[in-house]
């Protein structure tokens, strides 16, 4: 807010017009700053005019219709498959193993693996069914298993001492996100991928990898729990557009 008052110097907070705001945000574009953080100014000048219109110190919010900077597309991006041989070449311990290859094999967001209880795993059939409660969106959904995987679950399941029919316990003993975050940032500093790609990488690999090698959008779509085919669709990349000119040779030419 000091900024922001500063720049208005010595006008008060009423006299302060939303064609004022929005000509700061501009000029704080044109200074060089980020997009984000200009739209977290934005946000943060709402709330203290919301604060004082809850007081009746002003009449109106003038930052209520100023726009949000538009924040330029940035297309997700996955990890190769030697980062990930990387990754796995520095896991010490089974739990390590199941941070990186949950996701990888499965497209669970860190919130979703944070959560994940024993009772969600159907040993019978291999897969993981997500409760609604415990997903981003709400929406249930099923994500089948590697034989690998099912195999590593097992044995952390020996080493934890757990039963599968205590539907309380947490896989990972936590459901805090940060945790198995930091958890992948260590796997990361001792693979020397520094600075560390995120947890969410894994996801973002799984899901381009599937539409790289075929797997149509909308499986992919039901795998990640989009709402929207649309979000789905960001995970094709320029790589996957090349694919599709070359399979462009199928179809018959003039003669």
């Amino acid at each position: 807010m000091d900024n922001f008052f500063g720049h208005f110097r010595n006008r008060q907070a009423e006299d302060i017009h939303r064609w004022d705001i929005n000509d700061y945000k501009e000029e704080r574009l044109h200074e060089g700053m980020a997009p984000s953080s200009v739209n977290l100014e934005l946000a943060i000048i709402r709330s203290f005019y919301n604060w004082m219109l809850e007081r009746e110190y002003v009449e109106i919010n003038p930052a209520s219709k100023v726009k949000r900077a538009k924040v330029p597309e940035r297309k997700p991006k996955g990890l190769s498959r030697a980062q990930v041989e990387g990754l796995l070449a520095q896991c010490h311990s089974t739990r390590d193993k199941l941070i990186i290859l949950l996701p990888l094999t499965t497209g669970m967001r860190g919130i979703e693996l944070a959560r994940l209880q024993w009772s969600d795993i159907d040993w019978e059939q291999n897969r993981i069914v997500l409760n609604g409660e415990r997903t981003k969106t709400g929406r249930s959904r099923t994500l089948p298993l590697r034989a690998d995987v099912i195999g590593l679950l097992r044995e952390f399941l020996t080493l934890m001492d757990n039963r599968p029919e205590e539907a309380a316990l947490e896989v990972f003993s936590t459901k805090d996100v940060r945790n198995t975050r930091a958890w992948f940032t260590r796997i990361c500093r001792r693979a020397g991928l520094v600075p560390c790609p995120g947890l969410h990488s894994l996801r973002h690999t799984f899901a381009s990898t599937l539409l790289r090698h075929g797997v149509d959008v909308y499986t992919v779509k039901e795998l990640l729990g989009h709402s929207k085919l649309e979000t789905t669709a960001w995970y094709l990349c320029a790589a996957d557009k090349a694919e599709v000119c070359k399979q462009l040779d199928v179809f018959p030419g003039l003669p």
